[in-house]
């Protein structure tokens, strides 16, 4: 019953179509059809590829800290904080602005506390490039602590500290 029911649409469609598009103003408005199908299927695609991307990227940095976290235990750090909240201000056009941030880690050794920022590539988790060495110095700056930069991938640990001393 349901297939005769579709039988019976199918000659009813198939003349419609076959006008439109014999008419230059059918094809115009087929194509603009299909352009338009093909547009909201891009942007579905593009939103749900960076919906993936951000996850995976969360999921894969949480993956790092959670092995920085047993790799500095190894090393003798313990763990004060996860994801400690720094408070700090800055004077802007004479008015102070309050600033948080929000390092990996919060660690200390031997007495002395430490700020920890955790990385998983060589190249881009290195202090030689420079977003990385702005964001540990914020650190260093806020927290008023050194900073433990730690490459995951290297299985290093950098001290970075405020050189105070200027010549």
């Amino acid at each position: 019953m349901r297939l005769a029911a579709i039988q019976d649409v199918g000659p009813a469609i198939s003349p419609f179509f076959q006008r439109l598009w014999q008419e230059p103003a059918g094809v115009v408005l087929v194509l603009a059809a299909l352009v338009v199908m093909v547009a909201a299927l891009t942007l579905s695609l593009q939103r749900w590829y960076r919906r993936w991307l951000g996850w995976w990227l969360r999921r894969r940095g949480l993956r790092a800290e959670y092995a920085a976290l047993k790799y500095l235990k190894k090393e003798g750090f313990e763990i004060v904080d996860e994801s400690p909240r720094l408070v700090y201000q800055l004077c802007i056009d004479g008015r102070p602005r309050t600033f948080t941030i929000t390092p990996d880690l919060l660690v200390s050794r031997d007495g002395r506390d430490y700020v920890v920022e955790v990385k998983r590539k060589d190249s881009a988790g290195s202090i030689n490039n420079a977003a990385v060495r702005r964001q540990v110095l914020e650190y260093v700056v806020a927290g008023g602590l050194p900073c433990l930069l730690v490459d995951m991938s290297a299985r290093e640990i950098t001290t970075v500290a405020l050189d105070t001393v200027r010549p």
